[in-house]
């Protein structure tokens, strides 16, 4: 072994013991078993040798120049050393790898993308039936292999600047990718770095061979200034993987089988990593980019960034770069973590349309799943460290894939705030977004179409895809001095389109105020209130067919309005989407004042306005409804029961108290609320599942209540109702069992 040879009659010091010293050490011990050597290592080293002397401790590079060669690990840096080393004593794995097996190494350096460079040559040599190892920075320690090596064998290996930096040999075959700012912390100046990685070509001779990056200024520019002439090839960027199909051209592989082998080959974790199409959008994981350069070529590379997760651990690094980038090609959603992303967002003069500071990975993955555009990508390419939070960028990547691909919680869209999860999560925030629905058949799969979450109850995790609709717009689309008609998005708001109207003077739902949920939602229900109900102002309502894709317009009567019931409830349940109702109200001023406790309220007002009314009915509901943001609740749980006259005669000779609104010449219309308080349930709890004590139709959920738990309530409640007064009462809100 002729690295051996050289060692063998050299007093040696192994210069730090991890897994590179830790190698050096076994492989000079296999070949000379009793050679005195000397480990010096900041840490205790604890080592079972009497021919090892060890000197560890904040001294630990003292008397270096005791040693005939000193195989330094490549992390340990002489840049605050108080005496001179002679630099002929500095040698290392690297330095002697490359001096006795240079002349068949392919070596791989630059900022970013050695390691895929060099896994993908090995990759398609494999491929190719030659006989290669893969070694050096990406894991494997050099003088691991060296038992492996004959002469057919070709060396891959991946080479850090730390690795380079005391060599005197050069690969037979260097790559150079790409020359950014980083390790300044080691080298002290971005010049010392460049010229550590330089080199791997500094030594080489007529008949090596040099391939480089084309694209990148300072190559280009050390390449001038040190006349390299010999073998050079460059390549750009404008092709995927270009450096290594240049490089495997050149070994004679035919442009065929490196296409073969590159359709198999699996792209290495942290490193524009495809995550997964989950929720709508494709997550990639480029952990590993630390520099601004990093992630502005992996915008450049994946095209469709819409959602772009920056910062970590600051060093103090220049991010002008990535501004100009960003400036000239924005990206909507933006997350800054850390202290490197607090400072990115102040210094940045033009800000992301939508952008949130946030260091949680759930949150962070939270947000872009509400915010990413369907079909586009989620991308980690932080251009900062990660050691302000992780260990590392591979944790940083981990979790960021493990949150990424996990079920997404809908305990924030049910008003119950039931903690269940969803295997698929797809906002929908604007209208062509619908198309990725159908292209990715979606309909054909278990499917929840969701709006508000306000009228549902989830009692187990939904073992499909959530579809949220969150598209917002009021248009009006035709007007006269007496009416409007407004096409409302789906996703708006209710409240909001009721404070719409309200500034418009636009009379007719003002009595339907303080209901929750979206407008998409509003027909399904046929919603109301205070002697109001939707139906009595929709003229259409615009849908898609999720069998086909198709529009479809209902006019009012298509839509078939009941108490608290349309075809959308009925026969057309999880056939259609609605995307947009149109409201017809008046510019006339009038009011719908038929609700007794309405008519109080407002009796002391002689001048009424629509901001009153409005106003008073939000007074009587949040007086008599919970706040959802604070106990989770959907409204009325039960419907108010509709029976026969003469049903309602028998039961008034025993509670001659009871209440009832004539529906038609033969039924009336008894007051839920009534009955279940006279069975004894106002105020009711058990654990966190109760019935508000305000109002008794109201079930609630006071903070940790299971979905199992708030129907066994309700099946209790319509039990001692039916006990009572032989009256079935139906549920108003959906219950997902």
């Amino acid at each position: 072994m002729m690295v051996i040879d050289f060692l063998r009659d050299k007093k040696i010091a192994i210069l730090g013991f991890g897994s590179e010293g830790k190698s050096s050490f076994r492989f000079i011990r296999n070949y000379l078993p009793d050679k005195f050597l000397a480990i010096h290592d900041r840490n205790v080293v604890e080592i079972d040798d009497d021919n090892v002397m060890v000197v560890s401790g904040e001294h630990y590079l003292q008397n270096l120049n005791d040693y005939d060669i000193i195989l330094k690990t490549p992390g340990i840096s002489f840049a605050h050393i108080n005496y001179f080393i002679e630099r002929t004593k500095i040698s290392s794995q690297t330095a002697l790898f490359l001096q006795y097996y240079g002349k068949q190494t392919i070596g791989i350096t630059g900022t970013k993308g050695k390691s895929t460079t060099a896994s993908l040559i090995y990759h398609i040599l494999q491929q190719n039936e030659i006989k290669t190892l893969l070694a050096g920075n990406i894991g494997t320690p050099l003088f691991d292999i060296v038992e492996q090596i004959d002469k057919q064998t070709v060396v891959v290996a991946e080479l850090s600047a730390h690795q380079l930096e005391f060599v005197y040999h050069s690969p037979h075959i260097a790559i150079l990718l790409n020359l950014y700012q980083e390790h300044l912390d080691h080298f002290n100046s971005f010049s010392s770095y460049m010229f550590a990685k330089l080199n791997i070509v500094n030594f080489q001779n007529k008949k090596d061979v040099l391939v480089y990056n084309e694209e990148d200024e300072w190559i280009k520019k050390l390449i001038t200034q040190h006349n390299f002439t010999h073998n050079l090839h460059p390549y750009n960027n404008r092709i995927k993987y270009n450096a290594a199909i240049t490089t495997c051209r050149l070994l004679g592989i035919s442009e065929r089988n490196i296409e073969l082998a590159i359709a198999s080959f699996i792209p290495l974790e942290h490193r524009q990593e495809f995550v997964g199409e989950k929720h709508g959008i494709r997550f990639y994981n480029d952990s590993i980019a630390t520099v601004p350069e990093a992630t502005i070529y992996a915008i450049e590379t994946l095209k469709e960034v819409n959602t772009l997760l920056l910062g970590g651990f600051d060093r103090g690094i220049d991010y002008a770069i990535l501004y100009e980038f960003l400036q000239k090609n924005p990206i909507d959603n933006i997350v800054f973590m850390g202290p490197a992303g607090k400072r990115m967002k102040s210094e940045w003069n033009k800000i992301a349309k939508n952008c949130i500071e946030e260091d949680d990975m759930q949150k962070i993955i939270a947000f872009a799943i509400k915010n990413t555009q369907k079909g586009k990508i989620c991308l980690l390419s932080p251009a900062a460290a990660s050691y302000d939070q992780y260990k590392n960028f591979e944790e940083r990547g981990k979790l960021f894939k493990q949150c990424a691909l996990q079920p997404f919680s809908l305990k924030d869209f049910n008003s119950f705030h039931i903690d269940v999860t969803c295997n698929n999560f797809i906002c929908i925030n604007q209208e062509e977004e619908f198309e990725y629905l159908f292209e990715k058949k979606i309909f054909q799969t278990p499917f929840l179409i969701l709006g508000g979450g306000c009228n549902i109850l989830f009692t187990k995790d939904f073992q499909g895809t959530v579809v949220h609709i969150n598209t917002k717009g009021i248009k009006i689309t035709d007007e006269t001095s007496d009416f409007v008609a407004l096409e409302v998005k789906s996703g708006e708001n209710w409240e909001d389109f009721i404070d719409f109207c309200v500034k418009n003077r636009f009379y007719g739902v003002e009595n339907l105020s303080e209901i929750p949920g979206k407008v998409g939602s509003c027909p399904v229900q046929n919603i109301g209130a205070y002697g109001v109900e939707v139906k009595d102002v929709i003229a259409e309502v615009r849908a898609l067919d999720v069998a086909t894709g198709k529009t479809i317009v209902f006019s009012n009567n298509d839509c078939k309005f009941g108490y608290r019931d349309s075809v959308f409830k009925r026969a057309l349940k999880n056939q259609i989407l609605i995307t947009s109702v149109v409201f017809q109200l008046s510019k006339v001023e009038h009011y719908n004042l038929s609700y007794k406790a309405l008519q109080s309220e407002l009796q002391t007002h002689p001048n009424l306005t629509l901001t009153l009314v409005h106003e008073k009915i939000k007074a009587i509901r949040s007086s008599k409804l919970p706040d959802t943001k604070q106990i989770g609740s959907a409204g009325s749980f039960f419907k108010n029961p509709v029976i026969s006259k003469n049903k309602f005669e028998e039961l008034q000779k025993k509670y001659p108290q009871l209440i009832c609104f004539e529906e038609d010449e033969n039924h009336v219309k008894l007051v839920a609320a009534q009955l279940i308080e006279t069975s004894g349930w106002k105020g009711f709890r058990e654990n966190d599942a109760g019935v508000f004590p305000s109002q008794p139709l109201v079930l609630v959920n006071y903070g940790k209540a299971t979905g199992e738990e708030m129907v066994t309530l309700s099946k209790k409640i319509q039990e001692s109702v039916f006990e009572f007064f032989g009256v079935k009462l139906e549920c108003e809100v959906q219950i997902m069992e």
